[in-house]
């Protein structure tokens, strides 16, 4: 409780008593286990009464400094802890680039509450691009989404695609979008990091699996470099096994263009053959 209440005794006598009150029923509640819990007290709001129109109510200066208080138990409630992120790859966004992206988003929540899924593929286009084929692994659901870069799968993952079910197997395809908007191969690693965390944090008793990047022509050797960094950074999370399922759809250092589409990059009927056979 905060108002002006240094102007009147009788409303400075109140707000001290709640907030003592506040304070015993938080230790007590903390004490006997209850778990979840969260105060903000007006040590931490700092109001003042140059923060405070009349009697109670903030001005401009007072909801910032009600905003700044709240934040960081917030993101601890919401797992959502964006301002002390350092690459882009790891803010959770949701995207624009596919305009069915939301209605998607909406339809696997749906979805999760029907079937409770045990395995899941959860990426961008390579995983998307694999629904309805005939070589997509049966007893999975696909959760892919066309065009998601990491931080945009991460979104998913605080967004409840991660909630209301347990997996036993969760495999997981990203980053090779990212590969269009950095050179920063760090940028890329460090976004997978946060990913695993993020779904390790969703679904702790999951085993859960992290392909390379799959190759695309002109960039293997790109490829090839991150995809060791990130084997490296599996090992030292210990939260994830890694899985270089790309590896069987090169050869020579090269792409199979019999595997891939026209433009070396998404993989046509053949080459998710051969992407099954291996996960499977």
């Amino acid at each position: 409780m905060y108002g002006n209440q240094v102007f009147n005794s009788g409303n400075l006598a109140t707000g001290e008593n709640t907030n003592k009150a506040q304070r015993k029923a938080y230790k007590r509640l903390v004490k006997e286990g209850v778990k979840n819990l969260y105060v903000v007290s007006t040590e931490e709001l700092n109001y003042i009464s140059d923060n405070i129109v009349d009697t109670l109510h903030p001005l401009d200066t007072g909801m910032r400094k009600h905003a700044d208080a709240i934040l960081k138990p917030l993101c601890e409630i919401l797992d959502f802890h964006n301002s002390e992120l350092t690459y882009k790859s790891q803010k959770a966004v949701s995207q624009y680039r596919f305009l069915g992206f939301r209605e998607r988003h909406y339809n696997l929540i749906e979805g999760i509450k029907q079937t409770k899924p045990k395995n899941v593929l959860l990426g961008d286009d390579i995983v998307s691009n694999w629904e309805n084929r005939a070589s997509f692994p049966s007893g999975y659901s696909n959760f892919g989404m066309f065009k998601d870069r990491i931080e945009n799968v991460i979104w998913r993952v605080l967004h409840d695609e991660m909630y209301n079910y347990d997996a036993n197997k969760i495999v997981v395809f990203a980053g090779g979008n990212n590969l269009e908007t950095t050179s920063d191969d760090i940028e890329i690693v460090e976004g997978l990091k946060y990913l695993i965390e993020k779904i390790y944090n969703k679904q702790p008793n999951a085993q859960i699996i992290l392909s390379g990047l799959i190759p695309r022509k002109g960039l293997e050797s790109r490829i090839s470099t991150i995809n060791g960094k990130i084997q490296q950074m599996v090992s030292e999370q210990g939260k994830s096994t890694y899985k270089d399922l790309g590896q069987y759809l090169v050869s020579s250092g090269s792409i199979e263009s019999s595997l891939y589409e026209a433009d070396g990059i998404h993989l046509n009927d053949a080459g998710y053959e051969k992407l099954a056979s291996v996960l499977n």
